[in-house]
């Protein structure tokens, strides 16, 4: 059995007709480039699945758990650890609050994995579009077409060389 590729057919699946918001590609690239990414930090197949298949509970109700299981045992599990609450009685903050809370107690593959999607949905939004959002207020400075993203962490554990070596340039420069 190949994870991955099974995970990949899932993923093409899954996502069959979806585009991205903004550059309007086939949205089933955006797992695979974050799943691309994830094989230069974790070289197991298997959080390669988990990449391609991050959004699919969250997005995609056709696929069943039954599916996803099929690719590896215990895999929506890891995969659970991505996905957002559903909850619509509760409002957005709460919901991210405690998402936040969760996503601080996964194992640090799932957070590499977090890391590495919203860094490829940050990529997607036009610089524009950055400036004209307000949830981002306080959190990204835009300044002509270079964006200043904030990233927590103790001092001196190497998120600036991370955060060069995802994004494949030597310009960011994490302040503690």
């Amino acid at each position: 059995m190949d994870v991955y590729k099974d995970a990949l057919r899932l993923a093409y699946k899954a996502h069959n007709g979806q585009v991205r918001k903004f550059s309007g590609d086939p949205y089933v690239l955006h797992p695979i480039r974050v799943a691309n990414k994830v094989k230069e930090y974790l070289a197991e197949d298997y959080w390669q699945a988990v990449a391609l298949l991050h959004d699919v509970i969250e997005d995609c109700p056709d696929i069943s758990s039954y599916e996803i299981e099929g690719v590896c045992n215990g895999i929506s599990a890891d995969i659970m650890w991505l996905t957002k609450p559903s909850d619509k009685f509760v409002n957005r903050q709460a919901k991210l609050d405690s998402y936040l809370r969760l996503l601080s107690c996964a194992p640090v593959e799932i957070r590499i994995i977090k890391m590495l999607d919203r860094i490829d949905n940050f990529c997607d939004i036009p610089v524009e579009e950055i400036k004209n959002i307000s949830n981002f207020k306080n959190k990204i400075e835009v300044e002509d077409t270079r964006v200043r993203v904030s990233f927590l962490g103790r001092p001196n554990v190497g998120k600036s060389t991370l955060v060069n070596r995802i994004i494949g340039r030597r310009e960011a420069i994490v302040e503690d």
